[in-house]
């Protein structure tokens, strides 16, 4: 499956070079704590969120030029 979106991003990526929107925003991890659920540090998901900055990045791009906000896709 990440295989296949990643050559989905490729693609997209190729199509649109110079994609104009940065990755968005980091979710808030907040509501997750609050219910008490186990979310590890945040250093360590800011981290992990790190390596995908790219793919986020495309993803962000393709759901503008889809026109949504990143707000309608995060949830």
């Amino acid at each position: 499956m990440r295989a296949s979106v990643s050559s989905l991003l490729g693609t997209y990526r190729d199509v649109h070079p110079g994609l104009p929107r940065p990755a968005p925003p980091l979710p808030d991890l907040t509501p997750l704590r609050a219910a008490g659920l186990p979310v590890r540090e945040d250093a360590l998901v800011e981290a992990a969120f790190a390596k995908l900055t790219e793919r986020r990045r495309v993803l962000h791009n393709m759901t503008a030029r889809g026109r949504f906000s990143w707000a309608d896709v995060e949830d």
